[in-house]
C-alpha cells in the first residue's frame, strides 16, 4: 500500500462505550455525531491515551466568512503518531468554537486511522492547573528568597501548597514568590484546542484535513464612488471589505472567502475609515489592486480575496475587493408625483439617479455585493468631497440598476392640482339594499420643474398610481405606463428655465 495514500472517513462502527470512525477511502466526509463529544473547559487527565501527539501548526487555512454571523475554518495539519492509541492535540482553535461543528474531511498517512472521540478544550494553562497536574512530582518553591524542594502532595486553592521534602518533613507553604516544576504537562495549553482520540494501525506522519465553525469572525462591505457630473462617469468604483476577528485565535496565511446572498444578508457594523482621495483617478501612479475572484456556490456568490491574509485576534483588516474606472452612467433628475397628490406650492428638490448598465463595455460588468455606498465628487480645487450616501443591493453581472445619490438644490419642482371634477353617476331613484354608489373623479395636474443650473438637464416625472382604478386620460409629454402602479415621462429643461408636465387622471372607487 502507498504510504501517502489519502484516506477519508468510512462507515461508523459503534459500541456502547465509544463511537469509532474508521478513516479510509478518498472523498467522503462525515459530520461527527454530537453524542461522541464532551465539551469541557478542563480536559480530564485520565482521558489521555498513552501517546499524546502535538499536531503541527496548520499548513493551509481556508477561512469562509458568512456576513456578520459566523465563519467556517478549514485546516490541514500534520501529526506524528505511534502505532496504537493516540491523543492528538490541535492547538490554536478559535475560542468561539461552535459546539458540534467539527467535521473530518480527509486523512492521508501510512495506514488506517480509527477516530474514537473528540473534545473541545478551552485554554487551561494557569497556575492552578499547572500545580494540580504536578501533584506527586518534584517542585521547587521560592519563599522569602529561600528555595524549598520536595514532592508536591496537595494544592489548596492555588495559594497553599503541601510539600514533603527529601528529609520527610511536611511543609505547608503559602504566599510563594515562585514555583518551579520539571516540565509542562502536554494537555495544558494557552490557546483553545481540539483533542482527538484515535487509533493508528501503523506509526508515521498523518495529514489531517478538518473544518469547524466559529463566531466572532465577520465582514462588512462598503462601496466608494468618485462621480464626475460633467462627463456622466464614475471615475472610480471601489468596493472595500473590512474583516473582523474576535474569535480568540489568529489566522495566518489564510485563503479568505466571503459568502454573500441570503446565507449572510445582514450588515456588519462598523468599518475602517479611509480617504477616498487615495483611490482617485487623479493619482496616475496608483496601480489598481488585483480584484477578488467571484464564483457561484450554489445560489450564492463567493468572493475570494487575492493572496494570503493574516488576521490576528482582535484585528480589523481592510482590503480592496473590487475596482473599476471610468464607468459610464446615465444621470437623470426625478420629479415624483402620485395620483392622490393635492397642490403643493413648496418647491421640492429633485432626486438624482445614476443608471448603470453594468456590462463589459460600460462597466463595471461584474457581480457586486450589497453594501452602503458613499459618493464623492471633486470641488474646484480638485479635493474630493462626500456628496451623497446610498445603499446598493446585491447585483449580478450584466444586471442594469439605478442608484439614487441624494437630491439637488438646483432642480426643483412644484405640484399643482389645477382642476377636480366629480363624474360620479347619479344614484338610482330606488336603490336596492346592496347598492353601492360608484365614485368617479377627474383630476387635472401640473408639475412645474425649475432648472437653476447653467446647463440643460433631463428630468423624469415618475407618477405613482393605484392599480386598477386610475386611468390616464391625457398627458403632455406622454406618460408611459411602466407597470400597473407606475408611469413616467421625460423632457429636457433648459438652463435657467422651467417646463411643465401636465396630465389628467380619472380615479374610480
Amino acid at each position: 500500500m502507498n504510504r501517502n495514500t489519502e484516506r477519508t472517513i468510512s462507515p461508523i462502527r459503534t459500541n456502547l462505550r465509544n463511537t469509532h470512525l474508521a478513516l479510509s477511502g478518498s472523498s467522503f466526509a462525515l459530520l461527527l455525531i454530537a453524542s461522541t463529544f464532551a465539551f469541557t473547559s478542563l480536559f480530564p487527565t485520565n482521558a489521555y491515551a498513552a501517546n499524546t501527539a502535538q499536531a503541527k501548526p496548520a499548513s493551509a487555512i481556508d477561512l469562509t466568512i458568512y456576513g456578520n454571523r459566523y465563519a467556517q475554518v478549514e485546516e490541514v495539519r500534520q501529526v506524528d503518531l505511534l502505532a496504537g492509541e493516540n491523543t492528538i492535540q490541535l492547538e490554536g482553535i478559535a475560542q468561539n468554537y461552535r459546539p458540534d461543528s467539527l467535521r473530518l474531511i480527509s486523512v492521508a498517512g501510512p495506514s488506517q486511522l480509527v477516530f474514537n472521540s473528540a473534545v473541545y478544550q478551552q485554554a487551561n494553562l494557569n497556575k492552578y492547573q499547572l500545580l494540580s497536574q504536578s501533584i506527586g512530582k518534584q517542585v521547587t518553591v521560592r519563599q522569602d528568597g529561600k528555595d524549598i524542594t520536595g514532592t508536591l502532595k496537595a494544592v489548596n486553592g492555588g495559594d497553599e501548597l503541601v510539600i514533603v521534602t527529601s528529609e520527610g518533613k511536611v511543609q505547608v507553604v503559602s504566599k510563594t514568590d515562585s514555583v518551579t516544576v520539571d516540565n509542562l504537562p502536554s494537555n495544558l495549553t494557552s490557546s483553545a484546542s481540539l483533542v482527538m482520540e484515535v487509533n493508528a494501525s501503523t506509526a508515521g506522519t498523518y495529514t489531517i484535513k478538518f473544518m469547524y465553525e466559529t463566531t466572532g469572525v465577520t465582514y462588512s462591505i462598503k462601496h466608494s464612488l468618485v462621480y464626475d457630473d460633467n462627463v456622466s462617469k464614475v471615475l472610480n468604483f471601489d468596493t472595500f471589505v473590512s474583516l473582523y476577528n474576535d474569535s480568540g485565535t489568529d489566522f495566518k496565511n489564510a485563503n479568505v472567502h466571503l459568502i454573500t446572498g441570503s446565507v449572510a444578508d445582514d450588515d456588519a457594523p462598523g468599518g475602517l475609515r479611509y480617504s477616498p482621495q487615495s483611490f482617485s483617478d487623479s493619482q496616475k501612479e496608483l496601480r489598481l489592486p488585483q480584484e477578488a475572484a467571484v464564483e457561484s456556490v450554489g445560489e450564492q456568490k463567493q468572493y475570494t480575496i487575492p493572496g494570503k491574509v493574516n488576521l490576528a485576534n482582535g484585528q480589523i483588516r481592510q482590503t480592496q475587493l473590487l475596482a473599476a474606472t471610468n464607468v459610464s452612467v446615465a444621470r437623470s433628475y426625478i420629479a415624483s408625483a402620485s395620483s392622490w397628490d393635492q397642490s403643493n406650492d413648496k418647491p421640492i428638490s429633485a432626486a438624482v439617479r445614476l443608471h448603470f448598465t453594468n456590462d463589459q463595455t460600460a462597466g463595471p460588468g461584474r457581480a457586486i455585493p450589497s453594501g452602503p455606498v458613499k459618493v464623492y465628487q471633486y470641488n474646484s480645487t480638485q479635493n474630493l468631497q462626500l456628496t451623497a450616501s446610498a445603499y446598493l443591493s446585491e447585483k449580478a453581472a450584466g444586471e442594469c440598476f439605478d442608484l439614487e445619490i441624494g437630491r439637488t438644490s438646483d432642480v426643483k419642482f412644484t405640484h399643482t392640482l389645477v382642476k377636480s371634477e366629480d363624474l360620479s353617476p347619479q344614484p338610482p331613484a330606488n336603490p336596492t339594499p346592496n347598492y353601492r354608489q360608484k365614485s368617479v373623479w377627474r383630476y387635472q395636474h401640473q408639475v412645474t420643474v425649475h432648472n437653476y443650473k447653467d446647463r440643460d438637464v433631463e428630468v423624469t416625472l415618475e407618477l405613482t398610481k393605484q392599480a386598477g382604478n386610475t386611468t390616464i386620460v391625457s398627458s403632455t409629454p406622454a406618460l408611459s405606463e411602466d407597470n400597473a402602479n407606475k408611469a413616467s415621462a421625460k423632457q429636457t429643461v433648459g438652463k435657467q428655465g422651467k417646463q411643465n408636465f401636465e396630465f389628467t387622471l380619472e380615479v374610480s372607487n
